[in-house]
């Protein structure tokens, strides 16, 4: 249950159009943000094609167990 502590940070400003340009740069950013998304479906999907085209599931799970400690180490 909302306590009137607590509802006064559910509401929110409402946003005001200064400049046109707010709009511009939203249309921008989602446009990269479709990419970063299509980007990274198409990642999956071809370490999908090359994951299954190699031989065996002990040299599938070695190697994806190596990229995972390679992305570890580069942290």
């Amino acid at each position: 249950m909302l306590t009137p502590r607590t509802r006064t940070y559910l509401e929110f400003p409402q946003y005001q159009l200064d400049n046109i340009d707010d709009f511009a740069m939203a249309i921008v950013y989602g446009v990269v943000g479709a990419m970063a998304g299509w980007l990274f479906i198409l990642i999956f999907r071809f370490c999908d094609r090359l994951f299954a085209s190699l031989p065996g599931s002990c040299l599938r799970t070695t190697l994806a167990g190596l990229g995972l400690g390679i992305l570890k180490r580069g942290e």
